[in-house]
Parts: structure tokens; C-alpha cells; sequence
């Protein structure tokens, strides 16, 4: 346990039990032990504290929010203020294909953290558009107005030819489907399952890739 003095909404001090500090800075996401600056009790039953990231490279404020735990009576930590977003770094040929993904998927996933699944999971279904067919469009620049004009599952069954791309995409579509409909066709699946169908196909398009660079480099 952690004592502190806390101020009070009429300017009183009061002394009270933390469980623990954040220990991770929202901003630099370095693992740190933060300094207190200062503490209010907005009410009886929550708290916002000052903090200091010790990174001696970032140094920022951010608050720690807490609520009262009434059968230990300390305060428990919940979160912390929102920081810099931390974005996912993607491969050099992803990030070249489909640049457009990767900032519609980091949207998400920011989204995602922020507590917004709904919106994140619609956000990843549009990522996946993007994925496939700026991939087919790479891959195949003839067939570029067809993959525009074409819907994601038609363009999947009509252009990828690769199994395993094909396969994965497709489940990764049923799920990103159900992120936009009413009804949810595979209940037992969540975003989570989307996140994942939509890592493997990466994979396999990476795969490809290097298949491709090396056969080049190496005939």
C-alpha cells in the first residue's frame, strides 16, 4: 500500500491508501516508476493523481485515475489518461503495398484501446478491404478497375489464387462482416478472432513476397 495526501474538492488534505501506481507511461510506454505531483479526491468514491513519467527522454504529466474500494478501503488504480497512441510497426512491403491499412488498421486499434470495439471492429474490416486489394492490384495491375469496382469476397474468390491467402481472408471477411451487420452470423467469434485471421493472412501475404524478391534475386 501507498499513503498520500490527497486535496479535497474545499481545499482539505486528506490522508488515504493508494494500492498502487501506474507503471507504465502513456506516453514514451516505457515501464517506469512515475513521481507524484499531486492528488485530488474529485469525490468520496474517485481519485485523479498527477504523475510524472522518471523516463529522463519523455518526463510528461499524466493522471492516474483510482476509485475507492470500500471493503479495503484504499483506492484502487483503474487507468491513466490517454497519451500518445502506440501504433503498430508493420513490415517495409506491407507498409509499401497498402500504407493506407496500416493507418486505417492503427485507427482501429487505438479505437480498440479506448474502449470503441464496435467502431474498431468496423474500422479492421475496412483495413482488410484495403489489405487485399491493394495486394491483388500489386500483384496483378491489369486487373486494377475490376478490384475497385468488385465487392471484397468476390475479388477474393475471383483474383487470389495463393490457398492460404484466400482461405484466411476469406474467414477474416465473415468476421469483419459481422463487425458491420445487425445480426452476427458467428456469435462464438469475436473481434479478437478478426485481429488474428487478419494477422495470419498477413503472413501469407509476406510469404509470397519474399518468395517473389528471392526467386527474383536468386534465378
Amino acid at each position: 500500500m501507498i499513503q498520500v495526501q490527497l486535496i479535497s474538492y474545499e481545499g482539505v488534505g486528506h490522508n488515504v491508501y493508494l494500492d498502487k501506481n501506474p507503471n507504465v507511461c502513456p506516453f514514451c510506454h516505457h515501464k517506469v516508476v512515475p513521481s507524484l505531483q499531486q492528488g485530488y479526491l474529485t469525490n468520496i468514491e474517485f481519485a485523479e493523481i498527477v504523475f510524472r513519467c522518471s523516463d529522463s527522454e519523455c518526463q510528461r504529466i499524466f493522471i492516474g485515475y483510482y476509485s475507492f474500494d470500500p471493503n479495503n478501503r484504499h483506492f484502487t488504480f483503474n487507468n491513466t489518461s490517454i497519451g500518445t497512441p502506440l501504433v503498430r510497426e508493420f513490415t517495409q512491403s506491407i507498409s509499401e503495398i497498402s500504407p493506407t491499412f496500416v493507418e486505417i488498421y492503427n485507427q482501429s486499434m487505438i479505437a480498440r484501446v479506448n474502449g470503441l470495439e464496435h467502431i474498431s471492429g468496423m474500422g479492421l474490416r475496412k483495413a482488410l478491404e484495403f489489405l487485399i486489394k491493394d495486394y491483388l492490384i500489386n500483384r496483378q495491375p491489369a486487373i486494377t478497375e475490376q478490384v475497385l469496382n468488385k465487392l471484397l469476397g468476390a475479388c477474393i474468390k475471383d483474383y487470389v489464387e495463393n490457398e492460404n491467402i484466400k482461405n484466411m481472408a476469406n474467414r477474416a471477411v465473415w468476421l469483419g462482416n459481422d463487425q458491420t451487420h445487425y445480426v452476427a452470423r458467428w456469435v462464438e467469434k469475436d473481434i479478437s478472432d478478426l485481429q488474428t485471421l487478419i494477422d495470419i493472412t498477413l503472413h501469407w501475404i509476406e510469404m509470397e513476397l519474399l518468395t517473389k524478391m528471392y526467386n527474383s534475386e536468386m534465378p
